[in-house]
């Protein structure tokens, strides 16, 4: 891989990404909308204003030989705006133009960002008789964009990739699970309440998380979709008493406290890395204790 566009370059993610590729000696080109903080200031790097509700206008040089386009532009990944369902309507909307502007910029490759929220849904929605919950929107959004990018991936000539992510680590956004979760464990607070914790997850260092996206946009097979995992997944309530161990928290840990009112159970298999492991060689660097004992300090110098 020689040259890639990276939409949402300023994200958690994005930003993250865009540091991996430079490792690489990749040439990137950051569509950004405003801040660029998070950025390094390298030669390799070139700062492209973007605006995601105006991706199909937008004009510029790219040169020849872009590799891959990266997707991690989104509007309200989290919190409340998950619920929204225009904006994740729109969201989706606006990831079928990144597509396109992949195509007109001679791109090869589309790498999609996607979500466990994904998986979760095709558990949840289908099921008779029930009542989803308005958050689902994102998730539906999400998978709306995989599916629909897809297809039409299939009939422009660019190669689709799309990846389920579920990372930590230094510069996530604070209200986050893992992050409020230390955070709350660090204010010495007495006792933190939770749902069961009984589902399943797998929880990727941030660079781990990046360097696993750089191989799928260099060696993933074309149309299919991998989940970035360490391959060892646990129960939510395993992370959450590793992390209180880790950080040595004296707080007590109430499981059950809270419904958890989504009653979504992905089976351990939905977080198989095996694909990644064995497509692009991918291998986890980070343990889940280093990036706790990072992420905390991080957060207690913020």
């Amino acid at each position: 891989m020689k040259k890639a566009v990276v939409t949402g370059a300023n994200g958690f993610i994005g930003s993250a990404l865009v540091n991996e590729l430079l490792i690489n000696d990749v040439t990137v080109y950051a569509l950004v909308n405003k801040n660029t903080d998070k950025l390094p200031k390298h030669s390799n790097l070139e700062i492209v204003p973007f605006e995601l509700d105006r991706a199909d206008k937008l004009k510029y040089d790219f040169g020849d030989g872009v590799d891959v386009l990266y997707h991690f532009a989104w509007q309200e990944s989290a919190g409340e705006g998950r619920s929204n369902q225009l904006l994740q309507n729109k969201n989706a909307k606006w990831t079928i133009d990144c597509l396109h502007l992949a195509k007109r910029i001679g791109a090869r490759r589309f790498v999609g960002a996607g979500s466990i929220a994904e998986k979760e849904v095709l558990y949840d929605v289908p099921k008779m008789g029930n009542k989803p919950a308005a958050v689902s929107f994102y998730g539906i959004a999400k998978l709306s964009s995989h599916y629909m990018t897809k297809v039409i991936s299939a009939s422009i000539g660019v190669e689709h990739l799309w990846s389920y992510i579920v990372a930590y680590g230094v510069g996530d956004t604070p209200n986050r699970f893992v992050c409020s979760t230390i955070n709350n464990m660090l204010d010495g607070e007495e006792a933190l309440k939770f749902t069961k914790a009984d589902q399943y997850y797998d929880f990727v260092y941030i660079t781990d998380t990046a360097k696993a996206l750089y191989l799928i946009g260099l060696k993933g097979i074309p149309f299919c979709s991998y989940f970035i995992g360490s391959g060892n997944p646990n129960p939510l309530k395993n992370y959450i008493m590793e992390m209180k161990n880790i950080i040595q928290s004296d707080c007590k840990l109430n499981f059950g406290a809270y419904e958890y009112k989504a009653s979504i159970y992905l089976p351990k298999e939905e977080f198989s890395s095996e694909a990644l492991i064995n497509d692009t060689g991918f291998k986890c660097e980070v343990s889940f204790r280093e990036g706790i004992l990072k992420t905390a300090e991080w957060l207690k110098e913020k």
